[in-house]
């Protein structure tokens, strides 16, 4: 029945085809004044009429085709980037308009509630302090820097995002993967440049300038699209290689060893192999491993076991600071049992007390700095924006993408003024701030004067601290890093693509380094794109329902084919990755068609063979895409089968136009859907109203019997296999 009915509804259409005269409909005013929703009807009724098939000739002309008027997409785009910025002087407002979204903080300041805001930000705002103390601290370590320029990191950059950024959550300061990599970056340029041995500040706070300048000219020339590159899986699988590098730095100071400075690619391998050395040698100085653990100990109870608990039965707002109250007890009891003169305790020594004055930075220094800067610069990008993104959508709020690139920008180019390294967007702080309950970015004024009093006042006495409690402090802080690894058995069911790009970013950072790892990551995270794009999906397509729908025999089930006709979508751009690819799927398609119109019994009359293209899923067409088609028509033609192209988008015909396509392939043979092109594929069999197949297994035998071809292709073609089709 579903058959008949399908072939019934084609007849109609077709012998409807040159007498059926749609409605037209004017609106005249007369109209619109006695319109009482009978139009309305009319056109619903006249939309029930189905309309006869046509080719795309007939439909453009029958429709009004026409191509949109205007500049093209390269001259709309160039007008939209300058008229960002002369636009601001077209008048008063608009230039109000310009300051406001460029100096985020002349908006919302004026307006801020004090009343309903000030108490969460004073809260946040402390709670952001103390969390910044002992990480500023221990990461300046990382970077190869005295802790004290840990503190100016969690300063400088913070006051002066606040008065650019718009995000009200994202906590600006030190940054464990950002510290390794600027320590990794000082331990090179002092290498070039001894000179700076004892004055690595100069270096940290070039590198920061000039980090912010590329952040700056990203927003400014409009390459904000550049964050669409960085994954999700590439950004967790770099950041979690490189936390398991910061970590590993921590080891020498937790077992109190000694190491030799390794630097350049793979030198973590090499680090195990000498600390595992000297382990077996004996050089472990056990009461600085003591201190380590029972540090990390306590701090695992406090965080996973004390604060949840507190949270959840004494609805505590913010949790206790147990890395600042470990920084203080590790102080106190350093300085009463002389760790450091009596059982040979690294501590942090000398903390400077004064405030640092802006100077310029050593802008020889910058060519050197160039490849340090752009990862720092990329990685901060990466972070910072996703976080960004994520707790505005949180917290309902509209975050300005390209107003934070001119954020990160000034943030790094006014505080490279000042002795810092890099400061990046810490995700543990910025969850912190987060549950907080921080309202607007006036917390981190508060913050700022927490550290602020800490460097004038308390650097003395963090004198006796020791090193393995920072060590301690930064493993720990790592955890939810290394939580991510919980993120592979997810990817691995949903993609196993996604999931190899997490595993490539995260081993190419380990092994390799740090720097060329997150390259590595990019540019493997890309090469999957193109693979899928040269090896994409293709299915055959079969009637449903004896209607008008097309859809993918495969996944249904309850699809009939006619005979002597394939219609075949290949799920991908056309372009020079996959034309290859193209002309082979249809060569396979037409020899599984002849096979199965040889299997007709002798008595029946063998039917003209027809293919439709369907090009619904060429999302674009490059020249040797046009060129590829052009051959599979005249090829086709070659064979004595007639090929049809449906549902080609208005973007692919002009290319088509362009090219001169058109000169080996007529108009004619192009139709707006795949029903048009089966009815005049239909009209133009010898029999037209030939039943329809009833089998189903000759329903299914184009996919079944291309799906045995490519089992008997050689290895080389192995990856075809995975593109299931019916």
């Amino acid at each position: 029945m579903v058959q008949k009915k399908f072939s019934r509804r084609l007849s109609e259409l077709v012998s409807k085809a040159t007498s059926i005269d749609f409605a037209k409909f004017e609106n005249t005013n007369e109209d619109a004044e006695s319109d009482d929703g009978s139009v309305g009807q009319k056109i619903l009724e006249v939309q029930k009429v189905n309309r006869p098939p046509m080719n795309q000739e007939e439909f453009d002309e029958r429709f009004a085709y026409a191509k949109p008027a205007g500049d093209s997409q390269l001259k709309r785009s160039a007008k939209k980037f300058f008229r960002r910025y002369t636009a601001p002087f077209n008048s008063f407002y608009a230039f109000r308009h310009f300051l406001v979204s460029t100096i985020p903080i002349l908006g919302w300041l004026p307006n801020y509630s004090f009343r309903e805001d000030l108490f969460y930000d004073i809260v946040g705002g402390i709670t952001l302090g103390i969390m910044h103390i002992p990480q500023g601290i221990a990461y300046a370590g990382l970077a190869q820097l005295n802790p004290v320029y840990g503190l100016y990191t969690s300063l400088f950059p913070v006051l002066v995002y606040m008065c650019f950024g718009t995000s009200r959550q994202c906590s600006i300061g030190s940054f464990a993967v950002v510290a390794l990599m600027t320590g990794s970056a000082v331990t090179q340029i002092v290498k070039d440049h001894p000179e700076f041995a004892d004055h690595k500040e100069h270096i940290t706070a070039m590198l920061c300038m000039e980090a912010g300048l590329i952040q700056f000219l990203i927003g400014f020339v409009g390459l904000g699209f550049i964050t669409t590159y960085f994954s999700d899986e590439v950004v967790n699988g770099f950041t979690t290689g490189a936390s398991i590098h910061v970590f590993s730095l921590q080891l020498k100071d937790m077992f109190g060893i000694h190491l030799e400075k390794t630097n350049g690619l793979a030198y973590l391998p090499q680090m195990y192999v000498e600390l595992i050395k000297k382990i077996g040698l004996g050089q472990t100085n056990w009461v600085t491993f003591g201190v380590a653990m029972s540090t990390i100990v306590l701090l695992l109870i406090g965080r996973e076991l004390i604060n949840p608990t507190l949270k959840k039965r004494c609805k505590l707002p913010v949790p206790i600071p147990f890395e600042l109250i470990m920084v203080i007890l590790g102080t106190a009891v350093s300085a009463l049992l002389h760790f450091h003169s009596k059982h040979a305790v690294k501590i942090v020594n000398v903390i400077p007390s004064d405030f640092p004055a802006p100077a310029l930075p050593h802008f020889e220094l910058m060519f050197d700095l160039i490849s340090p800067a752009i990862s720092i610069a990329v990685v901060n990008i990466a972070v910072h924006i996703s976080l960004a993104k994520m707790f505005a959508k949180k917290f309902n709020y509209e975050v300005d993408t390209t107003q934070e690139f001119f954020a990160l920008g000034l943030t790094g180019m006014l505080s490279g003024f000042f002795p810092v390294f890099p400061a990046a967007c810490s995700m543990a702080r910025t969850v912190v701030n987060a549950n907080s309950g921080t309202r607007t970015l006036l917390a981190s004024l508060v913050s700022s004067l927490v550290i602020l009093l800490v460097i004038l006042f308390a650097g003395p006495w963090l004198r006796t601290l020791p090193m393995c409690v920072l060590a301690a402090i930064i493993a720990v802080a790592l955890k939810s890093m290394f939580e991510k690894f919980g993120q592979l058995p997810v990817l691995w069911k949903v993609s196993k693509i996604d999931c190899s790009i997490w595993v490539v970013a995260c081993l190419a950072t380990v092994f390799v380094d740090v720097t060329y790892g997150l390259i590595i990551g990019i540019c493997y995270a890309l090469f999957t794109t193109i693979i899928r794009e040269q090896w994409p999906r293709w299915h055959v397509l079969a009637n449903i329902g004896g209607d008008f729908d097309f859809r993918d025999a495969e996944r249904y089930r309850d699809a009939f084919f006619f005979n002597g006709l394939c219609i075949l979508r290949f799920d991908a751009p056309l372009l020079f990755t996959n034309v290859n690819r193209f002309k082979a799927t249809v060569n396979k398609m037409v020899a599984a068609m002849d096979k199965q119109i040889m299997t007709l019994e002798t008595h029946e009359e063998k039917p003209i063979r027809s293919l439709i293209i369907d090009c619904s899923g060429f999302t674009f067409i490059d020249l040797m895409g046009a060129n590829i088609l052009k051959e599979v028509y005249i090829d086709m033609e070659q064979r004595g089968v007639t090929m049809y192209i449906a549902a080609a988008k208005a973007p692919l015909r002009e290319i088509f136009e362009s090219s001169g396509f058109y000169k080996a392939v007529p108009k004619s043979s192009f139709y707006p859907t795949i029903f048009d092109a089966v009815a005049f594929a239909r009209m133009n069999q010898k029999d037209l109203l030939m039943t329809v197949d009833h089998s189903r297994t000759s329903s299914y035998y184009y996919a079944n019997h291309a799906l045995k071809l490519d089992e008997e292709e050689p290895a080389a073609q192995a990856p075809l296999r995975s593109l299931t089709i019916a």
